[in-house]
């Protein structure tokens, strides 16, 4: 039996689920309060060489609109900054999906 064809979005339509994101829509103030000093932010430039070189590392791939992502980002530091005290070989780092989305994963 054939499958059913699949409805495709409009060309320029929105996903409801993910709207076209516009920097001017992501408010930083927020972010002054939060110390997060021992999340290592990871690039194109440092990803590699960051996990080759950890034994352990927890690593948050977020988006700057994504509301479930500002509610973890506070709570994400304080681990960061307890794990680091445990242990300072464990790397807690995040990567902005956004800002890194073009060369990062070959």
């Amino acid at each position: 039996a054939a499958l059913p064809a699949v409805a495709q979005p409009d060309e320029g339509a929105e996903d409801d689920d993910y709207p076209a994101f516009d920097e001017d829509d992501y408010d930083e103030a927020g972010d002054e309060d939060m110390d997060d000093k021992d999340v290592i932010i990871l690039t194109d430039d440092n990803f590699e060489t960051v996990i080759e070189k950890a034994q352990f590392v927890l690593v948050e791939f977020y988006a700057p609109w994504c509301g479930h992502c500002k509610q973890l980002a506070p709570e994400y530091a304080q681990a960061a900054t307890e794990i680091k005290a445990y242990d300072d070989t464990i790397v807690i780092g995040k990567v902005c999906n956004y800002h890194n989305r073009a060369g990062m994963f070959r």
